[in-house]
C-alpha cells in the first residue's frame, strides 16, 4: 500500500454511473464474453471441418461421393465457418468502436493536465457510442454463435452426439456466456437510442429491483437473502 503519493487529478477514475470510466468499463467486460463467443463459434467451425475430412461413412441418401465430396455436406461447414467469420467481425468492429473511445479519453485527460476541458462533457457521444457498439453485438453475436454450435451437428450423423465426442459442449457453453446479459435488454436500449436518442446503460448493477421484493415461504421477503437494491451490486 503507497501513503501520501501525489495523483494528478485527471489520473482519478471516477468509478461513478455516466462517467467515461464506468461506460467503458462496462462495454470492455461485455466485450470479453462476446469474444469468448467469437472462439466457440470458431472452434465449432475447425471441428465441423475435422470431422468431415476424417469421416467415411455416408448415406444412400446424399449424392454418391465421399462424405467429404457432398456438396450438401460442404455446404453445412460453409454456413458454420460463415457464421463464424460475421460473429468475429461484429466482434472486432465493437472492439475497435471501444478503442476509439479508450483513445480519446486518454487524449482528453492529457488536455486536461494542461487545463483543458472536461473528457466527460466533452467526449459523451464517442464514449457511449463505443457501448451502443457492444450492445448491438450483444443482440446477433450470441445467437449467430448458438446457431453455429448447433448447426455442427448437421454436418455429421447420429455419431455426432455420442458422450465422448463432447460435442455439445460447444452449444453449452455459448449458450451459458449468452445468458450472461439477457438480450432482450440490449435490444431495447439499441432500439431506444435510434427511436428516442435515449444514451445505452452499460450493465454494471444486478440485484432486486426497488421495490420488487415478494413475500415467500416463511415470510421473508426476496430481498431478505441478497439484498435490497441492485445498485452496488456487480454480480
Amino acid at each position: 500500500m503507497f501513503t501520501r503519493v501525489p495523483v494528478d487529478r485527471a489520473d482519478v477514475f471516477e468509478r461513478q454511473t455516466g462517467t467515461a470510466e464506468a461506460v467503458i468499463e462496462a462495454a470492455y467486460f461485455q466485450l470479453f464474453l462476446l469474444a469468448v463467443l467469437a472462439g466457440i463459434a470458431t472452434g465449432a467451425r475447425d471441428t465441423a471441418a475435422e470431422l468431415v475430412r476424417r469421416r467415411t461413412r455416408t448415406f444412400n441418401t446424399g449424392s454418391g461421393a465421399r462424405y467429404r465430396d457432398d456438396p450438401l455436406i460442404q455446404e453445412a461447414v460453409g454456413r458454420i465457418a460463415s457464421t463464424a467469420f460475421s460473429v468475429t467481425a461484429t466482434v472486432l468492429h465493437a472492439a475497435d468502436a471501444l478503442d476509439a473511445a479508450i483513445a480519446a479519453v486518454d487524449e482528453a485527460r492529457a488536455d486536461r493536465r494542461g487545463g483543458g476541458g472536461d473528457a466527460e462533457q466533452d467526449l459523451a457521444l464517442e464514449i457511449y457510442a463505443a457501448e451502443l457498439a457492444v450492445e448491438q453485438a450483444q443482440v446477433t453475436v450470441p445467437e449467430a454463435a448458438i446457431r453455429a454450435t448447433s448447426e455442427l451437428f448437421h454436418a455429421g450423423g447420429a455419431s455426432h452426439t455420442r458422450a465422448g465426442k463432447a460435442l455439445d459442449r460447444f452449444w453449452r457453453n455459448a449458450q451459458t456466456v449468452a445468458t450472461h446479459n439477457p438480450i432482450p435488454f440490449r435490444a431495447r436500449s439499441v432500439g431506444d437510442w435510434f427511436v428516442n436518442g435515449t444514451l445505452p446503460e452499460g450493465l454494471n448493477a444486478i440485484g432486486d429491483a426497488p421495490g420488487a421484493a415478494t413475500t415467500g415461504a416463511g415470510g421473508e421477503g426476496a430481498a431478505g437473502a441478497e439484498g435490497t437494491a441492485a445498485q452496488g451490486d456487480p454480480r
